[in-house]
Parts: structure tokens; sequence; C-alpha cells
């Protein structure tokens, strides 16, 4: 059953305006921080992915990593410099053009996708 894959998948990339997480779950607490980051910036942390995916087993968790990883739906950064292992989420990042007329002090065009 492929379901498992999509809810943990949809965990992490997902609109977070549309589909909110609440940290009425008590296991997301104590990385709220990251969770705010991860809406912010688009910047997952290895231990908020254990948190989001808590119901699955080690082995489902590194199945949905490498998968990911693979799809590009995270892509592995270095380190932060607390040493903790964090992933950029591509679909998550802001999308805006900006086209600026050279003659003019304003936009000529401006498209914006979230």
């Amino acid at each position: 059953n492929p379901q498992w894959l999509i809810s943990s998948i949809s965990a992490v990339v997902r609109d977070f305006e549309v589909h909110a997480v609440t940290l009425e779950d008590t296991s997301l607490l104590p990385h709220s921080e990251d969770l705010d980051h991860l809406k912010r910036n688009a910047i997952v942390t290895a231990p908020l992915l254990h948190a989001l995916w808590k119901d699955n087993t080690q082995q489902e968790r590194d199945v949905l990593l490498k998968v990911m990883t693979k799809f590009n739906m995270l892509v592995d950064l270095q380190r932060q410099p607390d040493n903790t292992q964090a992933y950029l989420v591509p679909a998550l990042l802001p999308c805006s053009l900006s086209i600026r007329n050279p003659r003019a002090h304003s936009d000529a065009l401006v498209i914006q996708s979230n």
C-alpha cells in the first residue's frame, strides 16, 4: 500500500497555510523552531523529519529519505553549525520573477508563485 509513502512525503512537502501542522502533537513541541524554519526557509532538519515521521519505522524513514533525495524532493545540505543534518525542500521555496525596465524606476513585469 503506497499510502504510507504519500502521507509521509506530504508531512514535509505541503502548503502549510492550507494544511497546517499544529503543535498540539506533543512530539513536535521540541521542534517548533525547526518547524518555523521549514515554513520560512524551506529547510528541514533530520530531528524534525524524525518527529514528522514518528509513526514510521526506522527502515521506512530510511526509505523515505532515499526516495525523497533521489527525486530531489530533499536536497542534502552541509551540516548546520550545531552539527545537525538538514535538507532543502525545493518545492517549498518561493518562486518569483521580476523583470525590471532599465529606463523606469518600477517593475515592468512581476510574476510570483508560492
